[in-house]
This record gives structure tokens, sequence and C-alpha cells, in this order.
């Protein structure tokens, strides 16, 4: 028996065996008048999975030769890089000017545990978390992190050090500036209004992506399908699917595996040996 035969089974019957364990596990969550429902969700998974399985490789490259083809946008990565770095800088700020709050409340916690809920507790919480806690962590980090960052490599220049400390000290005056507590509060609501006042040319641009983006995802589809397609990978998708549907039927997800199995290889040695005569027998 064909080895091709073989692998053309098992393909289908791993989809068979997705897609009728997907349609059985949807079933129980789904009312039984949607039933017919998950078993078509199950058939077309199975069929799916056994229609990009078999001969992977092949998949794999006609799916990037479709993107080169038909993907032309690239993103700026420099500019992404930065204003990643810059979402986590100001995150990171916000971040540390809510920590005595969360301090705060945990302390609050506590006493309610130890001494029973009461407003003396709330208040003494907050006053402990906002005002000590949170400045002795601040200065202890601010000490160790100035240290470590203006220590001087032997290798350096009397120059370079000096240029060195001149970035850092304006760098950490800025973030002394920008990171404080009250400034937070400030861009945070800033930031709000700025989302409002853009948001007719924030959805009138997400609209426009959308277009753009089906209109490239339906070009790829296209392309990736001409360039993978094969009467192998319809055999797989069918045997797979009905394995899957037959399954789904009997409620029974070995069953669909053996019977996505079987109709592989019966309908691969059929359609694809005897009669397209795309594998010639040894």
């Amino acid at each position: 028996m064909k080895r091709e035969s073989w692998l053309v089974a098992v393909v289908c019957a791993f989809g068979a065996l997705i897609g009728s364990l997907g349609g059985l596990e949807l079933s129980t969550y789904w009312s039984p008048t949607l039933r017919w429902w998950c078993a078509a969700v199950g058939m077309l998974s199975g069929g799916i999975v056994a229609y990009v399985t078999i001969d992977f490789r092949q998949f794999c490259a006609g799916v990037a030769d479709s993107w080169r083809a038909t993907i032309t946008w690239q993103p700026n990565r420099a500019y992404w890089r930065t204003y990643m770095a810059c979402w986590v800088g100001m995150s990171a700020a916000c971040a540390t000017s809510i920590l005595g709050l969360g301090v705060a409340l945990v302390s609050v916690g506590f006493l309610d545990r130890t001494a029973g809920i009461s407003m003396d507790g709330i208040v003494w919480g907050a006053f402990y978390g906002v005002f000590c806690f949170w400045p002795a962590a601040s200065l202890t980090f601010g000490t160790w992190a100035s240290f470590e960052s203006l220590r001087r490599p032997a290798e350096m220049t009397d120059s370079e050090y000096e240029d060195r400390l001149r970035c850092a000290e304006t760098m950490y005056w800025e973030m002394a500036r920008d990171g404080n507590p009250v400034n937070v509060i400030y861009l945070g609501l800033k930031g709000l209004w700025w989302l409002v006042k853009l948001s007719p040319t924030i959805i009138g641009a997400i609209s426009s992506f959308l277009d753009v983006a089906m209109m490239s995802a339906s070009k790829f589809i296209a392309a990736t399908f001409i360039r993978v397609h094969s009467s192998r990978r319809a055999i797989c998708f069918v045997a797979a699917g009905l394995g899957a549907l037959l399954g789904f039927g009997l409620g029974n997800f070995v069953a669909g595996t053996l019977i996505g199995a079987g109709l592989g290889f019966v309908l691969h040695e059929l359609i694809a040996v005897r009669w397209l005569k795309l594998a010639v027998r040894r």
C-alpha cells in the first residue's frame, strides 16, 4: 500500500479527531436547537485542519510567498520601538504614582483583620501607605538606581563621563517633572480629553483601516489558495470533514477519527492514485 495514502489517512484522522471533539464540546455549551451548527463548525474545522496539515512545509512556503506578493505595507520599526518605550515609561510612572494608594488599601485591609474597620483605621492606613511606605520605597529605589546608572566604566574618558552625567541629569529632572503624581493625574485627564476630541477622527481611521485590511486579507487568502491548493488537500478536507460530521452524529470522536482515516485512505487510493494518476504504484 502506498506510503502517501497512509500519510493522508493519518492527517484525515487528525482532522476528524479535532473536528468531532470540537463539535461535541460545543454542543455541551450550546442549546440543542443549535446542535447542527455545532456539527457544521466541527466539520469545517476538521476539514481545515487536515487541509493545512497535509504537505505542511509547502503550505507554509505558499503562505510566505502570498504575503510578500499581496501585503506591501511594512511597519516603521524605529517609530514603534520608540512608541513602545514611551508607553512602557509612562505606564511605569502611572504605576509608581498609584503605588501609595495600593499600599494604603492593603493597610486598611490589615487593620480591618486586626482591629476592626473604622474611620480611624482608614485614615491611618492611608497615612501609613501614602506618607510612610511610598516615600521610603521611592527613596531606596532612587538611591540604588542613581548609583547604578552613574557608575563610571573603567574605559570611559573624562569627557565621555561628563557627557553621560549631563544627559543623566537632564533625563532625571524630566522624570521628576513628568512622573510625579500630580502631573500623572493631569496627563491622564489631558489624555482622556484628547481621546474625546479626536474620537471622530479615530473612528474614521479605524473604518478606513478595516476596509484596507479586509481587502488585503481577501487578496492574501485568494493568493494562498492558488499557491497551495491540490487534489490531495481537497481529499483531506472532504474526508476529515465527513469523519468529523459522522463522529459528531454518532457522539463518539473515536469513531469519527477512524472514519476520517478510512475515508482519506480510500479516496486517495481511488481518486489520486487510480483516477488522476498522481502517484504511481510500486
